[in-house]
């Protein structure tokens, strides 16, 4: 029988974590969170983060854009958010708008606060799988997570993550690399025959192709853990990437959609502010500025 991997459960556990070590610390811990407010799914998704957030005793401000704003005024806005010493984290919630430069705007942040982990220098110690501490993009590193609270051995195995965006894809892909897989990175253009003869040789199969109930193989390892990050709305429920119900009577473990990696996602982000924020915190103890220090 199909084990569901528990999202929801697992990230209680983090947030309770994190909200009894900020208990602790004796110290504000406070998130900036930069989104259009014209965008009905960034409002409910930012609105799930902030009151998580509230529940692990972070402190959340939040910049509302709209469709007016340009490139310039969102970089500027950051400028000032990188310069408060008392943000500990920044998130920028996708997408801002049309005509907006996405790229531009997460390597605007200040890596030392970039809770999400998607600016070009933190990607860089990723991908160089640095000894140094520093923020992993929050989903993928949500994704292992959530693997780990269930012991998977991650070491000799072949993995297909499909889809290579740079917000998922392709940092999933290089996480999985520094864990041991063998892996496959997969997407919109690679052959259906190709997929099926990828998918069919994994041992771990991450889907995050941004198409409702799109990934139907069922002639599969028995043994496959199937990792769904899709967030659709298909007759107005959250429907993942894969179709639960026609692949899970044939792998072992399968995420919910929700339920899944939803919640890692945000647990992740509010835990990546705190590790921020002691970092800062010992940083101004031993009077450095984060300038001036390898976090």
């Amino acid at each position: 029988m199909v084990q569901i991997l528990d999202g929801r459960s697992v990230s209680k556990k983090i947030l309770q974590e994190v909200k009894d070590k900020v208990a602790k610390a004796g110290f504000p811990v406070k998130l900036a969170t930069i989104y259009n407010e014209e965008n009905e799914g960034s409002k409910m998704y930012v609105g799930m983060k902030i009151r998580r957030a509230t529940f692990a005793g972070l402190i959340s401000v939040e910049y509302k854009v709209d469709n007016s704003w340009k490139t310039d005024d969102i970089l500027r806005l950051l400028s000032k958010l990188n310069m408060d010493s008392s943000i500990c984290g920044i998130l920028v919630q996708s997408p801002l708008g049309d005509g907006i430069d996405e790229s531009k705007i997460f390597n605007a942040i200040d890596p030392l606060k970039d809770a999400d982990g998607l600016s070009a220098f933190n990607q860089g110690l990723l991908f160089e799988n640095a000894k140094e501490n520093y923020i992993v993009p929050a989903t993928p590193a949500g994704v292992i997570t959530l693997l780990e609270a269930y012991h998977y051995q991650f070491a000799a195995k072949n993995a297909l993550v499909i889809g290579r965006s740079v917000l998922f894809g392709r940092p999933m892909s290089v996480l999985l690399t520094n864990r041991d897989m063998t892996v496959t990175l997969a997407h919109s253009k690679t052959p259906v025959d190709q997929l099926r003869q990828f998918a069919k040789r994994a041992d771990l199969i991450v889907v995050a192709i941004g198409k409702a109930n799109w990934f139907q193989f069922t002639d599969l390892k028995k043994d496959v853990v199937v990792i769904d990050v899709g967030a659709n709305k298909l007759n107005g429920h959250a429907t993942g990437d894969v179709d639960f119900e026609k692949v899970s009577p044939h792998v072992s473990q399968i995420t919910p959609v929700p339920g899944g990696v939803g919640p890692m996602t945000i647990a992740t982000l509010i835990k990546h502010t705190f590790d921020l924020a002691v970092f800062h915190k010992e940083s101004k103890n031993n009077e450095k500025s984060s300038c001036d220090s390898n976090w």
